[in-house]
């Protein structure tokens, strides 16, 4: 049977201040103490308002007793979605749903990423941090060489310019008079045999394709 006299801890509420449940406590004539090593993290409850004390509420102690409050952290950080190689939209529309507000970072070239898609983000995938927070999303640059083999130089000129590309070789010769736009000339009668880089490729934006034409 416990003795009577005896103090008991408080009703501490979830929510209440440091200060609030330290005042209740020392009230009760118990001692309030915090050790940071338990404090927990909370969606629910604000960081650095009270989560629980222990012994809990209600609980019979000596006079004089620790009594243990356990803050929140806030919302436990949550690792960034690796989004690498994903496309630009489909990226921010993951990161978004993760609780992350992204954002263009800028252009990189990587060889290994189509055009368009994800390199990288910073912060990195899969590290930690709190929710609302930014995350740059950097894109590639790289274009994909298109075929032209077989097509008239007039043509291929076209392709690798809508591409974003220079055209070395064949492509460097003018063409003959003619109405313009039209091919007529030298390059509609000179077809393109092989091409360097090989169809496919990822270049940078502006490299050179070097062109091997016939006649």
């Amino acid at each position: 049977m416990m003795s009577l006299g005896r103090p008991v801890v408080p009703d501490i509420q979830s929510g209440m201040s440091l200060e609030q449940a330290g005042e209740a406590i020392e009230q009760a004539e118990l001692t309030p103490h915090h050790d940071e090593s338990t404090d927990e993290y909370s969606a629910d409850v604000e960081q650095g308002a009270v989560i629980s004390v222990s012994p809990q509420p209600g609980t019979q102690v000596n006079i004089g007793a620790n009594v243990t409050i356990v803050l929140s952290k806030g919302p436990e950080p949550t690792p960034v979605p690796s989004v690498a190689g994903m496309p630009r939209d489909q990226a921010f529309t993951t990161l978004q749903e993760a609780g992350f507000e992204p954002y263009d970072a800028g252009e990189e070239f990587n060889a290994d990423v189509a055009g368009g898609h994800v390199v990288r983000t910073d912060p990195a995938g899969e590290e930690t941090l709190d929710q609302g927070q930014r995350v740059g999303v950097y894109v590639s640059n790289a274009v994909d060489v298109p075929d032209v083999q077989g097509r008239p130089l007039h043509d291929a000129r076209q392709l690798l310019s809508d591409a974003g590309l220079r055209v070395a070789g064949g492509g460097d010769e003018g063409e003959d008079e003619g109405p313009p736009g039209r091919g007529w000339g030298r390059d509609r009668f000179t077809f393109v045999v092989g091409q360097n880089p090989e169809p496919g490729t990822r270049v940078e934006p502006g490299s050179e394709v070097d062109l091997e034409t016939l006649p």
